[in-house]
């Protein structure tokens, strides 16, 4: 490490024993590095909470998006049936009511 500060400067050094301290915090016998969730708008650890949330949020929007997909397919197939013939439409239509 005195090699590294030397050859590299303070900077580096710093990077380098703030990324193997970190390490050693989560894994001190393996030296691997963990994920961990990051707030990247704060360039800071997220807390459970937030992670949470996030998660909630995303599923939010594509659950969002998939309602609007179901709507568009429904859409559609009934512009489909509408080709096809009144008779059509009303035979689906009964068979979905019962």
């Amino acid at each position: 490490m005195v090699v590294l500060k030397e050859q590299l400067g303070e900077e580096v050094y710093k990077v380098v024993t703030t990324a193997l301290l970190e390490i050693n915090e989560y894994n001190a016998s393996g030296r691997f590095p963990v994920s961990e969730l990051w707030n990247n708008k704060e360039n800071r650890k997220a807390s459970i909470a937030e992670s949470i949330h996030h998660i909630l949020e995303q599923l939010n929007s594509r659950v969002a998006s998939l309602e609007q997909l179901k709507v568009c397919i429904l859409v559609a197939f009934c512009k489909y049936l509408v080709r096809l013939g009144p008779f059509c439409v009303l035979v689906w239509s009964a068979y979905h009511l019962i």
